[in-house]
């Protein structure tokens, strides 16, 4: 499988054998990551397997979805319709993924606005993630992202702790990276940012030592 995903769209006639193995929880890793690398023709399937799969599948598949980008434009209407689901995971992962195919999940952008309002403050993030990246919405998805970094530095330790379980990074990780994209307008984020470089872990300081190299760059 790994081989298979390497070689990508050259491979697509083992399309239907991979999808066979993501029926599998054993091989549905393996099975799904390879057909993240096969184009348009995994896609179907994959949109099969996303919409009656397990919840383990669904994620992965989400994850595929990520890595195809605008190449899974035929997924957002089956994502569309999970961000009136009433799961929680389902309208959390579905946001996520829409965000990273960009500027052709347009359609979805009225209902992320929505949820950036949402009480659940994960999907709260992740939907205004989504929104910048399709549609750069600056001043409410700003909005959001320095609320959020705001609440960490009230107590980082405590919610580290909420924010690593689970299948998507830290929030206040993702809201150090989008105010860094945002770029200068984002200034107000920077003391967070700074306090996250002093006091925080290696990935949040990562992502905080990168936002601040953007909005610096940015401004000059």
């Amino acid at each position: 499988m790994e081989a298979l995903g390497r070689l990508g769209e050259d491979a697509k006639a083992a399309i239907p054998k991979l999808l066979e193995l993501a029926e599998s929880e054993k091989q549905m890793v393996g099975a799904i990551s390879a057909l993240s690398s096969m184009g348009d023709d995994a896609i179907p399937g994959l949109i099969n397997l996303y919409r009656h799969g397990t919840n383990k599948q669904y994620l992965w598949v989400a994850r595929a979805f990520r890595t195809q980008g605008a190449n899974a434009a035929a997924a957002v209407p089956t994502l569309m319709a999970d961000l009136q689901s009433s799961r929680s995971q389902r309208v959390t992962t579905a946001a996520w993924t829409l965000g990273y195919i960009g500027d052709k999940a347009k359609a979805a952008v009225p209902r992320l606005a929505e949820l950036i309002q949402a009480g659940d403050p994960q999907l709260r993030v992740l939907a205004a993630e989504a929104l910048w990246r399709i549609d750069q919405q600056t001043n409410a998805v700003l909005r959001v992202m320095v609320s959020e970094l705001s609440d960490w530095s009230k107590n980082p330790n405590a919610l580290r702790a909420q924010t690593t379980r689970g299948f998507f990074k830290p929030r206040e990780e993702t809201a150090a990276e989008v105010v860094g994209e945002i770029g200068p307008v984002a200034s107000e984020a920077i003391p967070f940012l700074q306090k996250m470089l002093r006091r925080s872990y290696d990935s949040n300081k990562e992502a905080a030592a990168g936002s601040l190299k953007k909005i610096a760059r940015q401004s000059l």
